[in-house]
């Protein structure tokens, strides 16, 4: 028997058959990919979110270093909370597009010492399936002596 022919008709045939395989599966794992793009882009806002959070908790004025959120200084959003009832601010100020988040923090007064403070974090990728982050808390006023 002549078997010339059939070792090129197999590799055909298993050619045929690994590219419906990959055709098949490949969807599946760019699906996955994006899926954990979005988990960590989400775990990013959440950890900005909090460390905002804790920043406006731990801030105190005889601090020397200078901490800023996106562009705008802690002591200046402090110093509006502390002129106003109502703040609504939206960061960053310039616009700028270096940074990966935008940040809206809402403060209302509580009572005489306490804020109530809600700090959401905004991606600039605009994504129906990545949603904001939210964080809200109760802080005590901070005073200058």
């Amino acid at each position: 028997m002549n078997k010339s022919g059939h070792l090129l008709i197999e590799t055909l045939l298993g050619l045929a058959i690994l590219a419906l395989i990959t055709v098949t599966f490949l969807p599946i794992f760019t699906y996955t990919n994006y899926n954990f793009y979005l988990l960590k882009a989400k775990n990013d806002m959440k950890y900005y979110g909090e460390t905002i959070m804790e920043r406006f908790k731990a801030f105190d004025y005889f601090n020397d270093s200078e901490e800023y959120v996106l562009d705008m200084s802690m002591v200046d959003i402090i110093d509006m909370f502390n002129e106003e009832d109502y703040v609504d601010i939206s960061l960053p100020i310039s616009g700028d597009s270096e940074f990966d988040y935008c940040v809206k923090i809402e403060k209302k007064n509580r009572c005489e010492k306490l804020w109530d403070v809600e700090i959401t974090i905004i991606s600039k990728n605009n994504s129906e399936r990545l949603k904001n982050v939210c964080f809200k808390s109760l802080l005590q006023k901070p005073y200058k002596q």
